[in-house]
């Protein structure tokens, strides 16, 4: 096995088990995504209560900002910033 496919089986497994909410972009099927309540700036500082979810790259395709985020099938949010982090994307929302 090559050291890329493992790697990317690692990562799928560790993601799959951080993942803590469905999330559905624009109406579609829901996926799985790691949602966080509060974030770190560039410079280290605490934003409590600015909302993000994680999704892997390929569930994050294609996804710009003001479009809709449903989080467990009762919050919506709106993406305000699309942030690409190796084989993760966060998704920087608003209410």
């Amino acid at each position: 096995m090559a050291f890329e496919d493992l790697e990317a089986r690692v990562d799928a497994a560790v993601f799959a088990r951080l993942s803590n909410c469905d999330v559905s972009i624009n109406g579609a099927p829901s996926v799985r995504g790691i949602f966080d309540m509060v974030s770190v700036d560039a410079l280290g500082a605490v934003n409590a209560g600015e909302p993000s979810v994680q999704l892997g790259n390929t569930d994050a395709e294609g996804v710009e900002r003001d479009a809709e985020v449903l989080i467990n099938g009762s919050k919506l949010y709106r993406v305000i910033g699309v942030e690409p982090e190796g084989g993760l994307v966060t998704l920087r929302l608003a209410t």
